[in-house]
């Protein structure tokens, strides 16, 4: 992996009370590998570790990942003991979003193409 551009994330402590469960998660929806042997993670672009500390507040900063099916991507976190917190809502037109929380109630965004059909959109899910 290539050294970040100035600005970039460069690594990321995600808090997890349950390393092996965010490494299910994490892989599961995201495609990221984690080691079972320690707490750390590569994801693209992105090295990281999951950290034993409660998760942020809903004031701080959400982390919104691409996916490339938001169907599928809602369907493998509630698979793997996750929560849908917002179903996909239409983004100006341009793009699918919706508020999912890990096993460990870190809160993340999903960002989905707005060319996706998607099954939950306007139903909710």
């Amino acid at each position: 992996m290539e050294q970040p551009q100035h600005g970039e994330l460069g690594y990321l402590q995600m808090p997890s009370s349950d390393p092996a469960a965010s490494r299910a998660f994490y892989g599961a929806v995201f495609g990221w590998e984690g080691e079972s042997s320690h707490r750390s993670f590569t994801a693209p672009g992105l090295h990281g570790q999951w950290c034993d500390r409660p998760p942020g507040t809903a004031a701080g900063p959400v982390l919104w990942l691409w996916v490339q099916d938001l169907t599928v991507a809602l369907e493998q976190v509630a698979a793997h003991g996750g929560e849908v917190l917002v179903p996909p809502q239409l983004d100006q037109g341009a793009r699918w979003l919706s508020e999912v929380a890990d096993p460990s109630g870190n809160r993340l965004g999903l960002v989905g193409s707005v060319e996706e059909p998607t099954r939950t959109g306007a139903a909710g899910s």
